[in-house]
């Protein structure tokens, strides 16, 4: 927690002046790089930059600096234009710098990162444009991007962004336009009546792409139970079932509750093993596939050399297990003997 200076008041009022005072700059641009900080370190923001790996602080320094931008006249134009009345109370005043730092490191961040993470960049583009199309306003505000929805002028919080998907439960589907998301954020704003009718352009962005991952993975769960395939007639669809459920008993505390794998995840690599080992006894003549083959059909647009690096050694692990527990079911389906398996990581 950052405490208020009690001077805060007095130095806004030098740096909004037409002379600002260098010493009260400087404290400001300590100030804000702290705030600016602990925003970063809060969130957990990945910290590489296209020169290689920068220090929070460093980092927090670089998304302020647009705040301290001089015109022609040596005067800082976005604090000028946000403390066109600076406060006396010295909380008061620290409030409204406090939210005029994190707006400028939200959107600094999307600009920062925007190479390395493409998907957020095209929500954020398509966000933009459908705002356009349904008439909606973006405006800049203290350097940042803002979704205006309607009257703006009744002064009102922030609606915090777990609120804001919470509002939006129930009003966003899989494959659903991000032109109805965007009238379905609307809807729930003006109905809540309680919060401010427009939000960042970050904000919306971050929460769309947050209730669109809760419904993948909500979907990739229903969609990854394994089932036993009952229409074959080979009779090894009982045994494939049994060997999975032990992979899941011996892996699943090596992999899912320390926390390499999500459930989802996990889940995701068993279907893909289970259509690898009825493959691999079914003896219809269908054309092969490999485990990152099977894998991509569940996680389209996967990269070879992403699934090399992340997933290739841990499915061929789960996949080695259960092939090795579906022969150990075989040998005493058959009446012979049967050594332990040992899948353990």
């Amino acid at each position: 927690m950052i405490p208020p200076p009690g001077r805060l008041p007095e130095l806004l009022r030098s740096a909004c002046s037409e002379r600002p005072d260098r010493a009260s700059v400087n404290e400001l641009v300590a100030l804000a790089a702290r705030i600016a900080g602990a925003y970063l370190r809060s969130r957990h923001v990945a910290l590489e930059g296209s020169g290689g790996v920068q220090s929070t602080d460093d980092m927090a320094l670089d998304l302020v600096g647009d705040l301290f931008c001089r015109d022609a006249r040596g005067r800082f134009t976005a604090l000028r234009e946000a403390f066109e009345d600076v406060p006396e109370d010295p909380d008061v005043a620290f409030s409204r710098f406090r939210r005029l730092v994190f707006g400028r490191v939200s959107e600094g961040i999307f600009d920062h990162h925007r190479a390395s993470d493409p998907e957020f960049a095209r929500i954020v583009r398509n966000l933009k444009a459908a705002a356009q199309r349904a008439g909606f306003r973006v405006e800049v505000v203290h350097g940042a991007r803002w979704l205006v929805f309607g009257d703006d002028t009744t002064p009102r919080p922030l609606v915090a962004p777990e609120v804001l998907e919470a509002m939006l439960t129930g009003h966003v589907r899989e494959g659903m336009a991000i032109d109805a998301v965007l009238a379905a954020m609307a809807g729930a704003l003006a109905a809540s009546g309680g919060y401010r009718n427009a939000v960042p352009v970050v904000l919306a962005a971050r929460v769309i792409r947050s209730a669109w991952s809760r419904l993948q993975r909500q979907a990739l769960v229903d969609s990854l139970r394994v089932e036993p395939d009952t229409g074959s007639g080979d009779g090894m669809a009982p045994l494939r079932l049994l060997a999975l459920s032990r992979v899941r008993a011996e892996l699943g505390s090596t992999y899912v509750r320390t926390g390499k794998l999500s459930p989802e995840l996990f889940e995701a690599y068993l279907s893909v093993v289970d259509r690898h080992l009825a493959a691999e006894v079914d003896d219809s003549g269908a054309v092969e596939a490999s485990l990152y083959e099977r894998f991509r059909l569940l996680v389209p647009g996967l990269e070879r050399g992403e699934y090399e690096a992340r997933h290739r050694a841990r499915l061929e692990y789960v996949w080695r297990c259960a092939r090795s527990a579906l022969a150990r079911n075989v040998r005493v389906e058959l009446g012979f003997s049967a050594s332990r398996s040992d899948c353990k990581e």
